[in-house]
């Protein structure tokens, strides 16, 4: 009996510290506070200006058609063997409205028009929003 006191006893005082650390603040960041990852200009606790309809992995549309889409061109990108891993790890979005997005670096002209080809051969060459970046 003694035993199962001290555990009760136990037990309240840590949901006791529990509760006196949470002050009931929302302690997260908004978004326009957060800077953008990836984001090197800001300097010393500067935060940049939130970059605004910028498409991530997140806008990535569960819909199985548009899954299909992104899984039909990453597909192509890791078949290629002329382009390089640096590449083939490009973000590739479909949004829920059919529009590929491509972001990510490229070690030249010729993989970014590689990508983009694969990317229209299977959307269209309207619904490609090439972001991608060539950093040799």
């Amino acid at each position: 009996m003694n035993h199962i006191t001290r555990s009760i006893a136990l037990a309240g005082m840590l949901g006791s510290l529990a509760l006196v650390g949470c002050d009931g603040s929302n302690n997260q960041r908004s978004s326009a506070d957060a800077a953008t990852p990836g984001d090197r200009s800001t300097s010393q606790g500067a935060q940049a200006a939130p970059r605004t309809n910028e498409t991530t992995a997140i806008n990535q549309s569960n819909a199985s058609e548009h899954i299909d889409i992104t899984a039909r061109i990453r597909r192509a990108v890791m078949e290629d063997d002329a382009l390089s891993t640096t590449a083939k790890n490009a973000t590739i979005v479909t949004d829920s409205m059919g529009t590929v997005t491509l972001r990510g670096d490229v070690r030249s002209q010729a993989e970014k028009a590689s990508i983009t080809a694969k990317a229209a051969a299977v959307v269209g060459e309207r619904r490609v929003i090439d972001r991608l970046v060539i950093n040799p």
